[in-house]
């Protein structure tokens, strides 16, 4: 399947470029401006880390005045029994990065079941042909899989080939390169260098070319798909290298790659900076804080109570509900006369089948009076397939209103610094710490990298190292004390401890309102 869809890509490529008109340099900057490409800011891969790195200690050549040396995060792959090679850049212990104009008949080769060497670090017998390479040796460690992560710049299509690999052992003559950790500025502190494909002799300097010049060069107009990169391109002089290069204070990042050639003296590149994310999660063992987007607008209940009477203080906690099925049960907190707040997790049975109303057991208040379920309203997002975090909220809609009092559905800033370092509680647990976003990935990377989204979540940590989330409260309401009333902030959602990761219910605040028929705003 995996084979329809890059050969479907290649071809459309092609196609947008057949088919895209000529335009003047005056109208081109338009175009860069409206292409949809993310920004390219600065990637967080750890914070209170002066030098941010991706990988430890990366990016480093055995001896940092020879540029010209071969780099050690240079890797081949070969196909068992065929001599072509396919370079590759080692950027973790696990992961390798290959330009999707190098690899993509080793993606097919790998999926007809070929077995594909890998030929890494010092070669200990160079005379051996079947054994070394270009300097580098046969190792016995193997890929593993691959992922195939592509960018659309308008009607271009760049692709970068993600290979996830046993755990290698790194020397002095194999160590991973770094990834960009700065913006898009280039500066003189910034020298830029070639990739050399098979030269043992290393990389070679290049010089970056204002873009005005670049898209000059050839004299005649410019195509649309080509002006889609205008102000998200690296320039260079021509070349036939596939990975560009920055080096910064005596370390060596990936910097842009899949060129394609513009004119007779210049060269553009794809930079790779606003896809670090993807490049990332893409990756087996390498972890980037997730960019925070622009904060969603705060819902007015007016009066400042969601429902009239809600929250009171009451160490019996009407709100609370235990919701049961056959084969497990969590929490669920009571919103309105009628309408409970869940993990849409709660509402899917141990074969990933949706629960029915009919079969759901609603235990309310205090005396754990029984309801009945008229329907249940999943996140339309949330995907229980994919075992992920997106999108974990639900409602629970009773057939009878209730005469309990509800939560206050949060209506303070929205913002997680108006609440972090304060305590609340998720059921019977109480002194919930909620952390910082920093604080929330610094403790799992690897899983705050992938499942933590800033403003959709926040975590808190439990005290004295009891984490209440591995003890049955695993999808409970994290509730907060604000100007005497208690308010409901998130769920409890995924499967990790401590901190305990919430979904932020301030993000999902009018859809939560427009499926509760008696909360009116």
């Amino acid at each position: 399947m995996r084979k329809w869809i890059l050969l479907l890509a290649i071809c459309c490529s092609f196609s947008a470029f057949a088919r895209s008109k000529k335009i003047t340099l005056n109208e081109c900057w338009n175009y860069g401006k409206n292409a949809s490409i993310p920004p390219g800011r600065s990637p967080v891969f750890r914070f209170g880390d002066t030098e941010n790195l991706s990988f430890e200690d990366c990016g480093r050549l055995s001896n940092p005045r020879d540029s010209n040396k071969f780099p050690p995060w240079r890797v081949y792959l070969r196909i068992e029994g065929k001599s072509y090679v396919y370079n590759a850049d080692l950027i973790s212990d696990q992961t390798l990065i290959i330009p999707s104009t190098e690899s993509t008949q080793l993606l097919y080769e790998f999926e007809e079941g070929k077995n594909i060497q890998i030929l890494a670090g010092d070669c200990t017998n160079k005379n051996d042909q079947e054994k070394c390479f270009a300097g580098r040796g046969l190792i016995s460690q193997k890929l593993l899989d691959f992922k195939v992560v592509q960018f659309n710049y308008g009607m271009s299509i760049f692709q970068i080939h993600v290979w996830r690999t046993e755990k290698l052992k790194l020397a002095p003559s194999l160590r991973p390169v770094c990834l960009w950790n700065r913006d898009k500025s280039i500066d003189a502190e910034q020298t830029f260098y070639l990739d050399s494909y098979y030269d043992v002799n290393g990389m070679t300097k290049a010089s970056v070319l204002p873009e005005a010049t670049c898209y000059t060069d050839s004299g005649r107009n410019i195509s649309e798909w080509e002006c889609n990169l205008y102000g998200n391109a690296i320039c260079t002089q021509p070349s036939s290298s596939t990975m560009l290069y920055v080096e910064r204070n005596n370390r060596f990042y990936v910097r842009a790659s899949v060129p394609f050639t513009y004119g007779t003296r210049t060269q553009l590149w794809h930079d790779i900076l606003p896809f670090t994310n993807q490049i990332v999660l893409a990756s087996q063992d390498l972890a980037v804080f997730p960019q925070i987007p622009e904060p969603k607008p705060k819902i007015d209940f007016g009066s400042g109570q969601s429902f009239a009477g809600c929250g009171p203080k009451s160490k019996q906690q009407p709100w609370l509900a235990r919701l049961s099925r056959k084969d497990h049960s969590c929490e669920a907190t009571l919103i309105s006369s009628k309408v409970l707040v869940t993990a849409a997790n709660c509402l899917f049975n141990s074969n990933g089948d949706k629960i029915e109303a009919v079969d759901l057991i609603i235990e309310l208040g205090p005396n754990k009076e029984n309801h009945s379920v008229s329907s249940v309203v999943v996140h339309p997002g949330y995907n229980h397939s994919t075992g992920g975090v997106k999108d974990d909220v639900a409602l629970v809609i009773l057939k009878e209103e209730v005469a309990l009092a509800p939560i206050c559905l949060w209506n303070s800033d929205y913002d997680l610094k108006e609440i972090a370092g304060r305590t609340g509680s998720v059921g019977k647990s109480e002194g919930l710490k909620v952390v910082s976003y920093a604080e929330c990935y610094e403790s799992n990377r690897h899983f705050f990298s992938r499942n933590l989204r800033p403003l959709e979540n926040f975590c808190a940590a439990f005290p004295q190292n009891r984490s209440g989330a591995c003890e049955g409260e695993n999808r409970g309401g994290f509730v907060v004390e604000n100007q005497d009333r208690f308010f409901l902030r998130g769920v409890a959602t995924g499967q990790n401890c401590d901190p305990k990761l919430f979904t932020d219910l301030t993000y999902f605040v009018k859809w939560i309102v427009e499926n509760t028929p008696d909360i009116v705003v």
